[in-house]
């Protein structure tokens, strides 16, 4: 048996790359699927939430194609840029087709602009398939970051713990 994502689809022990459709407009999202060897959590990585990021963007890009089904138990799911239609306008941090900052609309609007669409569609179709969200982020071309973690701080107890213990795994100053 394997995994569905949309019209994506990946056989446990493989990894395929394609282009996620949505249903709303004619743009579609970069994806990597793998599946690995053996049973484990379905876990989401995504860059270009802030379609300027290129840092992040090329941080889930070079994940996927690193990583090989044998390196991983579970599903892994990357999304190599979300907010595309801002990537292709060249856009900083908002979507061109309505002005809007992606990372400001979830859980979005179905019957939204375009950026509550697609939020929505995140909500819905993505984040509604996994157990755990690693969202990267890094300087948009007016920043300048300190690299650092953001653990999810208003949520149950067990989610805040989870949170804190995959963040703790990382080498990072700041959390």
């Amino acid at each position: 048996m394997g995994f569905q994502l949309g019209n994506l689809y990946v056989e446990k022990g493989q990894k395929t790359c394609g282009f996620l459709k949505l249903p709303f407009t004619e743009d579609e999202l970069p994806v990597t699927l793998i599946y690995g060897r053996e049973e484990g959590p379905t876990v989401l990585v995504d860059g270009g939430i802030h379609n300027a990021e290129y840092v992040g963007i090329e941080c889930v890009t070079g994940l996927a194609k690193q990583l090989q089904p044998e390196d991983i138990e579970g599903i892994l799911i990357m999304i190599h840029i979300v907010n595309v239609n801002g990537f292709q306008a060249r856009t900083v941090s908002v979507s061109a087709e309505d002005g809007k900052n992606l990372n400001r609309v979830f859980p979005g609007n179905e019957n939204g602009t375009y950026t509550d669409k697609l939020a929505y569609f995140m909500e819905k179709e993505i984040f509604s398939k996994v157990d755990y969200y690693i969202d990267v982020h890094n300087g948009d071309w007016f920043e300048d970051l300190t690299p650092f973690i953001y653990c999810v701080g208003n949520a149950p107890a067990e989610t805040v713990a989870e949170a804190e213990r995959m963040a703790q795994a990382q080498i990072c100053h700041f959390m």
